[in-house]
Parts: C-alpha cells; sequence; structure tokens
C-alpha cells in the first residue's frame, strides 16, 4: 500500500495560473528558510514549527508553503493539475475584502472543529483561486478524508462547489503522522473573486 493515497474527482485541465514570489524577508520567510527541505518527501507532515497563522492574507503565514507541496504531492511532471493548483494557491496573497475565501475559509475551520475530532495542528488557506485546507488526525490508521467527504456530501450546495472543484490526499497510516490535506478549486458561479479560475482551463 502506498503510503499517500490521492482521491482524484473528474479531471481537470488546469493551466498554473500566474503568480508572483511572496517576499520571503518578513519572520514566516526566515521560518520557511529554515526548513530542512531535503528532508521532506510523500508523506511527511508540514514542519510543525511552520506558522498556522488564521485569517491571514499570507498564505505563508498561514501555513502553506510551495516547498512541501511540491515534494508531498506526487507525481511531480506539468500536467498533475491539482499539484498545480496547490501551488498556485500558496503563490498568491488574498485580496482583501475577498468575501467568498473569508467564508469558505470559515466554514472549512468549523469542519475540521466539529467533524475531524481527532485533528491538530489544521492550517486553512482561501484566496481567489480556491482554498487548501491540512489536518493532522492522531489516528492509528486515516481512512477517509475527512473534510473532502463533509464538502462533497453538506457544505457544497452552499457555496456552489461541486464534486469535480474538490480533490484530497491522505497520508493514511503511521509510523508518522496522518494527515489529510483538501485542495478546493473556487468555482465558476462565484461572481465576487478577482479571478474566475475556470478562465485558465481548457475544454
Amino acid at each position: 500500500m502506498k503510503a499517500v493515497v490521492t482521491l482524484r474527482a473528474v479531471p481537470l485541465a488546469l493551466l498554473l495560473a500566474s503568480s508572483f514570489t511572496l517576499a520571503q524577508t518578513t519572520s514566516t520567510g526566515k521560518t520557511v528558510g529554515e526548513v530542512d527541505w531535503n528532508a521532506i518527501g510523500p508523506g511527511s507532515p508540514i514542519p510543525e514549527h511552520m506558522p498556522a497563522a488564521q485569517q491571514s492574507d499570507d498564505p505563508l503565514e498561514a501555513g502553506f508553503a510551495r516547498q512541501w507541496i511540491e515534494r508531498v504531492e506526487n507525481p511531480p511532471w506539468p500536467d498533475n493539475l491539482w499539484r498545480n493548483l496547490a501551488l498556485a494557491i500558496a503563490s498568491q496573497r488574498r485580496t482583501p475584502g475577498d468575501q467568498w475565501a473569508s467564508l469558505m475559509e470559515k466554514e472549512l475551520r468549523e469542519i475540521l472543529r466539529n467533524k475531524v475530532h481527532t485533528g491538530r495542528n489544521s492550517r486553512v488557506f482561501c484566496n481567489s483561486l480556491g482554498c487548501l485546507c491540512y489536518v493532522e488526525r492522531d489516528e492509528q490508521f486515516a481512512k477517509d478524508p475527512i473534510v473532502y467527504m463533509e464538502l462533497v456530501g453538506n457544505s457544497s450546495p452552499k457555496f456552489g462547489l461541486q464534486r469535480s472543484d474538490l480533490d484530497a490526499t491522505v497520508h493514511p497510516r503511521r509510523p508518522g503522522i496522518p494527515w489529510e490535506l483538501t485542495i478546493l478549486k473556487r468555482p465558476a458561479s462565484d461572481k465576487q473573486g478577482s479571478l474566475d479560475t475556470r478562465k485558465s482551463l481548457s475544454p
């Protein structure tokens, strides 16, 4: 059995959105620079000393570094569409006043609090491209991606999400720390965002 199990939704033809490189001269950037990224591979959790700020407009402050995604979201070839989306989300700040992103982040945190009973070290970040939601689970075997299943079952209609807008990666068992990462693509039905993500999709 593979160390990492990835659940794929309907395939998307996502082109990696243009993004800027986040400045790493802040204290957050220094933390990122201190991580031994060569020791990170498939199944590795987010380093514990990475930040986990709530309601931050900066993905690094929220705890998501491109270096981690590049190493745990495999395979690395260019047409790994969900990996590309995760990297794009982690490379772009949230626009102040983005109501959809703020509400979706709140919803994800409520799911983590109310549904992931063994959860710890959670991190959530949403912007104009979508959301990243990470949580570690204090279990011997993390069978199903709880956040993904909850979104598919209950929360999707409220936020205009479809199953094809969601993906989840699960590191299911010890040794190591079981964790899950949910990647959410912002739906085209949302008209408040500064970027309609489907504009970067090919048919």
